[in-house]
């Protein structure tokens, strides 16, 4: 399989903005009545087609476990360190101290920031958003990177009936249920709400692997049922049917672009693939922006534009200034020890 597919970005680029839709109050797509709200409402599943491009792309970074041959661990989780957390804490910083100005009493924002930086808050659904807004999600992500390795264990060798019916398992109606009879508050800012996207993800790329033909016409097809399965969500508004078809469309847009298909080139659009190559950094960066330009959640049409223009410059910024380095960093610090693969049974 190729190890860069363009519409990945694009695809990034769309779940950044879908967030931001939300976030800044639906850029006067609310006044459109019932629809409009429905078609708002669903940015936030936008951090759903995060996480399922994300684990797709976490298994494409690992040709060789599909192989059989072993994989560096430790390289594995110092990339994925430091590809998320120097920026989040850097965001954490900044907007501590933008909140300490604005009264809150720092003790307060001393004792969120602990459960911050070291993830505590992993393990606490309702303290998390406590600083940026958004952090649930990094958490949820940090989390699925600690299973990661024996989830593609499992993965490469169980057999499709046992993957088929932990795909069950994990649907959200189902998982809404185990998690209620457990107690477990919150659920939707838990592991437990959104494997089902992180499992989508990796299930999409063990198909894919053993295709590699180019097959446009069923790559096309495959798009359109994408695109049937995001109207049909928003077409009946919020409920649970909402997150495992984006889950599904994700997944068929990918394979639509790995089968070559005409209708997905749109995603490889410069300005696009451009966005989706800094959307961690518009992620965690918009909230900053749009508290800045007026109230987070409801702006104005023109406040949510000039918050976009902001957001994507000081997104680009953070990419460069920080994100990159940080990478790099990472590349280097690897390199200096001799690999020792380590398979996790």
């Amino acid at each position: 399989m190729k190890r860069r597919i363009l519409e990945l970005d694009g695809l990034r680029a769309i779940a950044a903005l879908a967030v931001f839709l939300i976030h800044s109050g639906g850029f006067g797509l609310r006044a459109f009545g019932e629809t409009g709200n429905a078609f708002v409402d669903h940015g936030k599943y936008g951090v759903t087609l995060f996480f399922v491009v994300s684990a797709f792309c976490l298994c494409l970074s690992l040709p060789q476990a599909f192989e059989g041959t072993p994989v560096d661990w430790r390289a594995f989780f110092i990339r994925r360190y430091f590809r998320i957390m120097p920026l989040f804490y850097a965001v954490c910083a900044v907007t501590a101290v933008i909140k300490m100005h604005g009264g809150m009493p720092a003790q307060h924002i001393a004792e969120v920031l602990v459960r911050e930086v070291t993830l505590i808050s992993i393990f606490d659904p309702t303290t998390r958003n406590a600083l940026i807004g958004v952090e649930w999600s990094i958490f949820v992500e940090f989390l699925f990177y600690f299973m990661f390795p024996f989830v593609l264990a499992w993965l490469i060798t169980a057999p499709w009936s046992m993957v088929a019916v932990t795909a069950i398992l994990m649907w959200p109606p189902v998982c809404e249920a185990i998690t209620t009879f457990l107690g477990i508050q919150q659920p939707n800012f838990t592991i437990f709400w959104h494997f089902h996207s992180f499992l989508t993800g990796m299930l999409v790329y063990r198909l894919l692997i053993t295709d590699e033909k180019q097959r446009p016409t069923i790559g096309s097809a495959l798009f359109l049922v994408a695109i049937g399965l995001s109207i049909a969500a928003v077409s009946k508004h919020e409920n649970g049917f909402s997150v495992s078809a984006v889950s599904l469309a994700a997944a068929c847009t990918i394979a639509a672009a790995h089968y070559g298909s005409p209708l997905v080139i749109w995603l490889r659009w410069k300005p696009l693939t451009l966005a989706g190559q800094i959307s961690f950094s518009i992620y965690l960066l918009h909230p900053l922006v749009m508290g800045a330009v007026g109230e987070f959640g409801f702006l104005t049409p023109i406040q949510a534009a000039i918050a976009l223009g902001l957001t994507l410059a000081a997104a680009y910024c953070s990419y460069r200034l920080v994100e990159m380095p940080a990478q790099n960093f990472a590349k280097r610090l690897i390199s200096r020890w001799p690999e020792r693969p380590v398979i996790v049974d």
